[in-house]
C-alpha cells in the first residue's frame, strides 16, 4: 500500500522530497584536432630518429665484450667435452670472423673424421652481429712469458703476432685434447667501432687472457660477410671429408 493511503504525508515519508536532484553540468570535452594529433605524431618521429640511434650505438658497443666472454665460455665447453667424452673437440676460426665447433667421430676407428657437435652449446651464436675475428694464431710453443719449461725456445718479436685470417689456406683451428689439453692461440676480436681486444689461450692451463688492443679507424673497420647456416655445413662437410 502507497504510503500516504496509510495517512502519513509526503513529509513524513523517510526520503522523500519535493526537491528534484540536480546533476552537475559537465563541459564537453574538446577532441584533438587533426593539425594536433600531426604534430604529437612529428615530435614522436623526431624523438626516434635521435633516441634510437644512442640506444643502437650503445646496444652494439655490447657485443664485443659480450662476445669475449661467449667465446671464453665457448672454450671452457668444448675442452670439459673432450675430457668427458674422451674425444678431441675441435674449435675452428671460420673465414667470416666466427667460430664452429667439431668433434672426432671415433677415436679409435675414425680419428681423423670430424663431425659437427649435435648440442645446444655448440650451436650457438658466440661471437655477435657487431663483432668479428679479425686475426688469428696458433701457438705451438705456448704464449710468452708463460712458456718457461724450455729455455732455448727463443720467440721472434713478431712470432706470436696474429695473422689476418685471409692468409691461411686453411682455417686455423685448436683441438682439445681427452687430457683437457691443446695447443695455445692468440686472436683479435674487432667490432664495428674500430675497437679491438687480443685474447690468449694458455692451451696448458684452459685458461683464456684478454687485453685491449690499438684501436683502428672507424673506416677501416669493416665486417667479414657472414656465412649461412647452409654455407657453414658444406665447408664443415668439405673439411671432414679432407682429413
Amino acid at each position: 500500500m502507497h504510503a500516504c493511503e496509510k495517512g502519513f504525508s509526503r513529509e513524513q515519508v523517510p526520503g522523500f522530497s519535493h526537491e528534484r536532484k540536480r546533476i552537475p553540468y559537465e563541459p564537453r570535452r574538446r577532441a584533438f584536432t587533426l593539425f594536433e594529433i600531426l604534430l604529437v605524431i612529428v615530435i614522436l618521429a623526431l624523438l626516434a630518429m635521435v633516441t634510437i640511434p644512442m640506444f643502437s650505438g650503445s646496444y652494439d658497443a655490447e657485443h664485443m665484450p659480450e662476445s669475449s666472454k661467449r667465446i671464453r665460455s665457448l672454450l671452457s665447453m668444448a675442452r670439459a667435452s673432450a675430457m668427458n667424452d674422451a674425444l678431441r673437440y675441435r674449435v675452428t676460426f671460420e673465414r667470416d670472423g666466427t667460430l664452429s665447433v667439431s668433434r672426432q667421430k671415433d677415436a679409435i676407428s675414425a680419428p681423423h673424421e670430424y663431425v659437427s657437435v649435435a648440442q645446444a652449446w655448440a650451436e650457438l651464436d658466440y661471437v655477435l652481429p657487431s663483432a668479428w675475428i679479425e686475426k688469428v694464431r696458433v701457438l705451438p710453443h705456448g704464449p710468452p712469458p708463460l712458456n718457461v719449461e724450455d729455455d732455448l725456445v727463443e720467440f721472434k718479436a713478431d712470432e706470436n703476432e696474429p695473422l689476418e685470417l685471409a692468409a691461411y689456406e686453411t682455417e686455423p683451428f685448436v683441438d682439445f685434447q681427452p687430457d683437457g689439453s691443446s695447443l695455445s692461440a692468440r686472436w683479435i676480436l674487432r667490432d664495428a667501432r674500430g675497437l679491438g681486444l687480443q685474447m690468449t689461450l694458455d692451451g696448458r692451463l684452459g685458461r683464456v687472457a684478454i687485453a685491449e688492443v690499438d684501436a683502428i679507424p672507424k673506416d677501416d673497420a669493416a665486417a667479414p660477410k657472414r656465412l649461412t647456416d647452409a654455407e657453414r655445413k658444406e665447408r664443415a662437410a668439405g673439411r671432414s671429408g679432407s682429413q
